[in-house]
């Protein structure tokens, strides 16, 4: 039974990651493109996007 229940519990997960796009340009056409897109458990899951000096930071 515990274990069950560990395996179903939510666990606060956090993932930061950044992508070079080499151009402010670029790196804001992808934010742009991925910006629209919700999320599809928006109270399981937070996201957090930024552009500066042409990576994405996500």
């Amino acid at each position: 039974m515990f274990a069950l229940y560990a395996i179903t519990k939510w666990i606060p997960i956090c993932s930061d990651f950044e992508v070079d796009y080499e151009s402010e340009e670029n790196a804001s056409m992808v934010f742009a493109a991925l910006a629209v897109d919700k999320e599809l458990q928006p109270d399981k899951v937070k996201r957090q996007m930024s552009v500066a000096n042409g990576k994405l930071s996500v």
